[in-house]
């Protein structure tokens, strides 16, 4: 148990070397949330139009190919993000370039995979929808829910490094969920916590200036702690999104390789980089 902690822990400072060290990741999380952003737009009319037909079929067709286009692009960016982070963990020195080349060489998979996860999806809210007045019910969906997000939790790692179909895929990641399973669970609580506390405290301390600002400027005042604290927000979940996709590719960097995490050595591999980069004045 002690032990799962502590490479845990050595896996997140890792995440975090890295993320200092290739600070140009954080645009696959950003163009994600950007283009989400942009299907919900595009397919909020379709929804609500689908939402008054009485025929069911209509309305689950349309859901699932929202669930399909925001599956995708969710997994596109982030199978680029851990192919770049995979790289800098093996030594080299992603660029972004680097990223999305590998994320269009696994276009099949990652549409496969897209595919699977808004069918399961659709197959969720289905049956959420039909046990709406069934506490059980809800419940043993939610478990249902969260035992699919455990098991495919390194399916894109998966995908990209290893270059298996989505079936293979899911297997593979349940045998890596099964020996590595108080790694995933510590990291992931480890992240939540770190990112909950920053952001209660962030954003009670920005309510705190917002009120000052709300009682010497008025409307303005309150509209600027406002697009302060939804600034925050924003960036906090991209920061977030970005360490968590390292995260997973270091913790299936160690799964694979059998590598303890103290010998993955990023912080000197960064070091070495920079003063590479300092010598041929680059940096």
């Amino acid at each position: 148990m002690f032990e799962s902690i502590g490479r845990s822990w050595n896996l997140m400072k890792q995440s975090f070397s890295v993320l200092k060290s290739d600070k140009e990741l954080v645009v696959f999380p950003i163009l994600s949330g950007v283009l989400s952003i942009l299907a919900l737009i595009a397919f909020f009319v379709p929804l609500l139009l689908a939402g008054f037909f009485d025929n069911e079929l209509v309305l689950y067709a349309v859901i699932f190919c929202f669930y399909f286009a925001s599956s995708f692009i969710v997994i596109f960016f982030n199978s680029a993000l851990i192919g770049a982070a995979n790289i800098r963990l093996n030594g080299g020195d992603p660029t972004l370039s680097d990223g999305f080349m590998i994320a269009f060489s696994r276009l099949t998979s990652i549409a496969g995979w897209a595919f699977i996860s808004a069918t399961v999806g659709l197959i969720l809210r289905i049956l959420a929808g039909k046990n709406r007045n069934n506490i059980i019910g809800q419940i043993i969906i939610g478990l249902v829910g969260g035992a699919w997000s455990v098991i495919t939790f390194f399916v894109i790692p998966v995908l990209v490094i290893e270059g298996v179909d989505p079936l293979t895929a899911i297997k593979r990641s349940t045998d890596i969920v099964k020996n590595k399973f108080g790694e995933m669970m510590i990291g992931g609580l480890g992240f939540g916590l770190i990112f909950g506390l920053g952001g209660a405290f962030g954003v009670i301390a920005l309510a705190g200036i917002t009120i000052v600002l709300g009682g010497v400027l008025g409307l303005a005042g309150w509209i600027a702690g406002g697009m302060l604290i939804l600034a925050f927000l924003v960036c906090l979940g991209i920061l977030s999104s970005a360490l968590n996709g390292i995260f997973v590719a270091a913790l299936y960097h160690y799964a694979t390789t059998g590598q303890d995490s103290s010998n993955f050595k990023v912080s000197e591999m960064i070091a070495t980089a920079q003063e590479q980069q300092t010598r041929t004045g680059l940096f």
